[in-house]
Formats: structure tokens, C-alpha cells, sequence
């Protein structure tokens, strides 16, 4: 592979340019080595926040929601990448996210 130089002040040096197509699913398989057990552990905190909630319908906090987003719309623009991109994905973990946590809430406040 060859090399690129730094993107941004303080950023590592990741913007790799790839020489074969090997390169980039190598890349792209490490990534998920480091993503999936990171959403696992985001998962397990999320699942956590039932027992802090009231009813299942708290569950979802809109104004949360919009914070999570917001925060990784600016990490996108900060590595010049597309936040509507960024949105998107999010919103679809924080849908997903929220289903198990509604499941959770149902096992850890269970009907008399």
C-alpha cells in the first residue's frame, strides 16, 4: 500500500491509499474487527438504560437522539466526510438499538 499524508492536525495517519482491491478489503476487515465489538459494548449500555427508565415508552428521548446525531455529523465534517451519510447510519443503530432496549425494559420490569 502506499502512503498519504496526515488529513487533519493531531488525525493518524489512516487516509491509506490502497493499491489493490485486496488492499482495501483488508482495510475494511480490520475496521470491522474494531467496530463490531465496540457496537457490542454500545449495545450492552444501552440495554443497561432500561432499568433508569420509567415506562417503555421513555425509552426513546427524541432530544438524545438528536444529540447523538449531531455529534457524529460533526465528526464527519471534521474528516471532510458526508454527515447525511453518518445521519443515516446512526439513525438506524439508534433505531435497532432502542428495539433491544424496549425488549430489555419488558424483562427487567416485568407485569405483576
Amino acid at each position: 500500500m502506499s502512503g498519504a499524508g496526515k488529513h487533519g492536525e493531531g488525525d493518524a495517519d489512516w487516509r491509506t491509499n490502497c493499491d489493490t482491491l485486496a488492499d482495501v478489503r483488508r482495510n475494511i476487515d480490520r475496521l470491522d474487527d474494531i467496530i463490531a465489538p465496540l457496537l457490542c459494548q454500545r449495545l450492552f449500555f444501552v440495554q443497561q438504560a432500561a432499568k433508569f427508565k420509567p415506562s417503555k415508552e421513555a425509552v426513546v428521548v427524541q432530544s438524545r437522539v438528536e444529540e447523538i446525531v449531531r455529534s457524529v455529523r460533526a465528526v464527519a465534517e471534521k474528516h471532510d466526510m458526508n454527515p447525511d451519510v453518518f445521519e443515516r447510519v446512526y439513525r438506524v443503530i439508534i433505531d435497532e438499538f432502542t428495539a433491544e432496549e424496549k425488549k430489555n425494559w419488558d424483562k427487567l420490569h416485568p407485569k405483576p
